[in-house]
This record gives C-alpha cells, structure tokens and sequence, in this order.
C-alpha cells in the first residue's frame, strides 16, 4: 500500500528521496470514487515494483502542496526522479500508470519541472 504523506516536511523529505529512486505520488481526495480505485491499482503495484517509493497527498489536508505541485484534478499521479517531476497521470489509469512508471526506469537522463522545496526551485508565481 502507498504511505500516506503526514506532514508537508514528510513530502519535501520524500522528493529529496527521489535523488535515488523513483517516487510516485498519488494526489488524491476522500470524495472522490476515481481515486480508491487508484489507491487498489497503486496497492498492487507496491508489490511489482519493490524499488519504487509509493506516496498518496490528501489534496485536502495538504492544499499547499497541492498547490505547489500544480495539481487541477484527482486522481492526479506525479512521478519524481533526482528531486524533478518528470511524468504525469489523470485520472485511474493503470495501464498509463504502468507506462509512465516503466518509461521512468529505463530512462536516465529525464528532465522536468523543479519539485517542491528542491534546492535550487524558485517559485516564480509569488
């Protein structure tokens, strides 16, 4: 099972993690019917995929971060890897889950837009 994410501190700690692991994040509401089935996908995929770190935001707990990671819609999973986010799913996908996850580990060399609280982010939007 994805660990929930209990403090915004814990999600800046889980994107400095990414600097040696891929992290999934899933960004997610109580009410919303689309995101326990992500929650039973993400449950499984724990399971295939041992070296991957697997986290779930409650958007509404932690509307910040939500925020920060520019997240419009839940389900929403956001991929990181060396502190960037690198890939994006709407929505309870798992083929595309699958996808982005297995494109993530077999690339090297990903760019993305700079993570939440990552050294060297300037939020340009203050």
């Amino acid at each position: 099972m994805a660990i929930n994410v209990n403090q915004t501190e814990q999600f800046v700690e889980i994107l400095r993690d990414s600097a040696s692991k891929l992290i999934v994040v899933d960004f997610y509401s109580q009410t919303c019917p689309p995101c326990a089935l992500v929650d039973r996908i993400l449950a499984q995929l724990v399971n295939q995929y041992p070296n991957v770190g697997f986290y779930k935001v409650d958007i509404h707990r932690f509307p910040e971060v939500a925020e920060q990671c520019r997240i419009t819609a839940t389900p929403t999973i956001q991929f990181y890897s060396r502190g960037r986010n690198i890939n994006e799913v709407r929505g309870a996908n798992q083929k595309a889950i699958v996808a982005a996850i297995n494109s993530a580990l077999s690339s090297s060399g990903s760019e993305g837009q700079s993570a939440y609280g990552v050294v060297g982010h300037i939020d340009l939007t203050s």
